[in-house]
């Protein structure tokens, strides 16, 4: 939400912003509440009711995530939580494809259309990323597997240049 300055962060939204927003508008039960707990400013010991953590959410943290983009291209590529749709223009991209799609390590990318080369995650691979042609699953893991990836980008070209691993050597899966 805070960039340093000088810096331009471009988030985009994810599935657990998503179920997040949803549980805050419909006022349900929060998918992970200690994620809520920890948006709301409390430790992971107290016990607030839900709807005292509810309210301590701050209203910018869910204005911040409600305008959140499905998508951002730049030069040839575009990068999405899960998918983007080539045969969609971007104005009609849908939310739950963005969102939630799980591409398969051999699925062909189909970009006939715009030819934009997709850069996604949201689909963890122990041996990520997992990279083709045309699309790249970035998502390494970090959670499950103790790897996170980054991936460089220069202007005017399509797909990543580099990659730079870490590995968190205490995490238990390492």
């Amino acid at each position: 939400m805070n960039p340093p300055e000088n810096w331009e962060f471009v988030c985009l939204l994810g599935n657990h912003e998503s179920m997040f927003l949803e549980s805050y508008k419909k006022g349900t039960s929060f998918y992970n509440r200690k994620a809520a707990l920890d948006i709301a400013g409390y430790s992971q010991n107290d016990t607030q009711t839900y709807q005292t953590v509810l309210s301590s959410i701050p209203r910018d943290v869910i204005e911040w995530m409600h305008f959140l983009k499905l998508y951002h291209i730049e030069d040839n590529n575009v990068f999405a939580h899960a998918y983007y749709d080539d045969s969609l223009s971007p104005e009609n991209q849908v939310e739950y494809s963005c969102v939630w799609y799980r591409m398969h390590d051999s699925e062909p990318y189909n970009n006939q259309n715009q030819g934009l080369y997709l850069t996604h995650g949201h689909t963890p691979k122990k041996n990520g990323p997992i990279m083709t042609n045309n699309w790249l699953n970035l998502d390494a893991g970090a959670v499950f597997y103790g790897k996170f990836v980054i991936a460089e980008y220069h202007k005017n070209k399509q797909g990543p240049v580099a990659f730079y691993e870490f590995l968190f050597e205490d995490h238990p899966n390492f």
